[in-house]
């Protein structure tokens, strides 16, 4: 079966799987370095230092991994995508925004709007949290 033959298909079944009530798509792939399998892979570090352990289930046996990538890194990334979409058109949906254009402060007016897909502690954050609406 040709490379393309196998997109075809898969674009079929997920065509078919969001026209019905399909809640995921999961998708298994054995990774390796660039550099190739003999090449270091460095983990992301955290505050205190260490990697962020975890503990899975391989083959029957419960062993110690590291985290490469956390669900909200993954996050990150893909609100930075729908914040794209947002602001092109093409993805409608309410968003928090702080507009600091027309602060008494030149330095605040310099960051523009902001919106909670940006802050750093998304909707919690202080930018939101500490807003007015309408002034």
């Amino acid at each position: 079966m040709s490379p393309e033959t196998k997109v075809n298909q898969l674009l079929e079944t997920l065509r078919q799987s969001v026209a019905e009530d399909t809640a995921a798509i999961r998708r298994v792939r054995r990774l390796q370095p660039v550099g190739g399998l003999s090449d270091k892979v460095y983990p992301p570090t955290y505050s205190d230092g260490p990697y962020a352990e975890e503990e899975r289930v391989v083959d029957g046996r419960i062993m110690k991994t590291v985290l490469l990538d956390s669900v909200q890194s993954q996050a990150n990334r893909l609100e930075l995508g729908l914040l794209r979409a947002y602001r092109d058109g093409s993805a409608k949906f309410p968003l928090l925004t702080v507009d600091f254009n027309s602060a008494a402060d030149p330095a605040v007016r310099e960051i523009g709007e902001i919106t909670a897909l940006e802050t750093p502690h998304r909707i919690a954050d202080a930018i939101i949290r500490d807003s007015e609406w309408n002034g």
